[in-house]
């Protein structure tokens, strides 16, 4: 099974959900609910319209944040993808014989962090695993 990642699509719709939760957060709904509880005089309703009011601005904040924050994560996948990308591009490029020079991350190392480039040799035996080794990663 294989698939594509389209990354100008990622990028996107990373784009309309930022747009829709900008859009949203000028909107306040809670404004309009109060003044129609404040037209109705003497009324036990005007308290409940108050508490729904501050209901519904949480929700709208909480969706806002929600829209901007898958934003973000679209644009980090379509980021990520981009790189990965590069990295195989720079992989197919190199030379027959050759192995590219490919940031690595040692087993155990840390998610975050510099990566550590290992090197291969020039001239790449049948097996070249047991000639690149990888190395802490320097603090």
């Amino acid at each position: 099974m294989t698939y594509e990642v389209e990354i100008g699509a990622l990028r996107a719709a990373a784009a309309a959900a930022r747009a829709a939760g900008d859009q949203v957060a000028t909107i306040h709904p809670g404004d309009v609910l109060r003044a129609a509880g404040g037209a109705i005089p003497h009324s036990g309703s005007a308290a409940a319209i108050s508490e729904v009011a501050g209901v519904l601005e949480r929700r709208v904040t909480d969706w806002v944040g929600a829209a901007r924050q898958y934003a973000g994560t679209l644009e980090g996948n379509a980021a990520q993808y981009a790189h990965d990308d590069r990295l195989a591009a720079a992989a197919f490029a190199s030379p027959p014989n050759t192995a590219p020079s490919l940031p690595v991350r040692p087993a155990g190392a840390r998610t975050k962090g510099p990566l550590v480039v290992a090197q291969a040799p020039t001239s790449v035996p049948a097996a070249p695993s047991k000639y690149l080794r990888l190395g802490p990663v320097p603090e």
